[in-house]
């Protein structure tokens, strides 16, 4: 598995910042398409209408969410 760390400068409070990282109906907003997403470590997730699925490993509130990501029909982790 791949590791990948990308940091961005986003305007908004870290309480913003995750709340749209956490929330379905905010994730759907910002990515067009239909997200699948609970806080809860050991959950699975999807984003873009399914193009990017994967496994919630843990969260920091309004910190930290760390992820196992797969794309598309592949089986192994991409990130």
């Amino acid at each position: 598995m791949k590791e990948l760390r990308k940091y961005y400068r986003i305007k908004g409070t870290p309480e913003e910042i995750y709340a749209a990282l956490i929330n379905p109906f905010a994730i759907a907003l910002w990515t067009g398409g239909a997200a699948e997403m609970k806080e809860e470590p050991g959950t699975s997730f999807s984003l873009f209408d399914g193009d990017i699925e994967g496994i919630n490993i843990a969260f920091e509130q309004n910190s930290r969410i760390t992820q196992e990501w797969f794309f598309g029909d592949q089986e192994q982790k991409s990130i």
